[in-house]
C-alpha cells in the first residue's frame, strides 16, 4: 500500500474540498466515497437552481452571469446614482452627433446612439463571450479529467470523474464571471476588446 502523498495531483484536488486523508486512506475507500457522493449531491442541488449546464463545455453559463452581476454590485456599492451618469452620457452622445454631422464629409450611420449600463453591456455581449470561451473551458475540463483517467473499474475514479468536471467548470464559471464583471464596469463600447462583441452593429 502506498503512503498518502500530499503533492499528488489527486491529493491536491481533494484538499480543495477539505478531504485530507491519512496514510491509510486507500484502505477505507468507502469513507472517501460517502463523503464525495454527499458533496456531489449538495453541489448538484445548488447548481440546479441556475438551470441546465452547457452540453458542450459542461459549464453553467447562468451561474457565470450571476457571478458577474454580483461582482459588479459589490464594486459599485456607494458609487452614486447610475441614472444620473446614464443621462449625462446620453446628452454627450447627442451633442457629439450634432457636432460631427457638420464637420465630417461622409454621412452618419443614421442610428440613434444607445446608452448601455454595465448590466446591459454584460447581457448584450454575453453570447459572444460564450462562443469564444466554450472551447477553452471544454479543453481545460478534459485535461483535468485526464489526471484521474477515463478507464478502469475503480469506484473512487468513477465517482471522481463527474466531480472533477463539475468542480472545474464551477471554478471556471466563477473566474469568467468575475472577469466579465470587472470588464463591464470599465468598457466604453462593444468593441473595446478589439473584436465586435455585440450581435448587431450598434452606436
Amino acid at each position: 500500500m502506498a503512503d498518502f502523498d500530499p503533492d499528488d495531483p489527486l491529493a491536491r484536488f481533494l484538499a480543495q474540498f477539505g478531504i485530507t486523508p491519512g496514510d491509510d486512506w486507500r484502505e477505507h475507500p468507502e469513507r472517501l466515497l460517502e463523503r464525495l457522493q454527499s458533496m456531489m449531491r449538495s453541489f448538484n442541488t445548488q447548481m440546479a437552481g441556475y438551470g441546465p449546464a452547457d452540453a458542450e463545455s459542461g459549464m453553467n453559463w447562468s451561474f457565470a452571469r450571476d457571478v458577474a452581476r454580483r461582482s459588479m454590485a459589490a464594486a459599485r456599492k456607494g458609487s452614486g446614482s447610475g441614472s444620473e451618469r446614464l443621462a449625462a452620457v446620453r446628452d454627450a452622445a447627442s451633442l457629439a452627433g450634432m457636432w460631427l454631422d457638420g464637420e465630417v464629409a461622409f454621412p452618419g450611420s443614421g442610428q440613434l446612439a444607445t446608452c448601455w449600463t454595465p448590466e446591459d453591456w454584460l447581457d448584450k455581449t454575453f453570447p459572444t463571450w460564450q462562443q469564444l470561451l466554450r472551447p477553452v473551458v471544454g479543453s481545460l475540463v478534459a485535461a483535468l479529467q485526464e489526471l484521474i483517467g477515463q478507464d478502469g473499474d475503480d469506484e473512487v475514479a468513477r465517482t471522481l470523474r463527474p466531480m472533477v468536471r463539475a468542480s472545474a467548470t464551477a471554478m471556471q464559471a466563477t473566474t469568467i464571471g468575475q472577469s466579465l464583471g470587472k470588464l463591464a464596469l470599465s468598457a466604453l463600447s462593444a468593441s473595446d476588446a478589439g473584436i465586435p462583441l455585440s450581435r448587431q452593429p450598434q452606436v
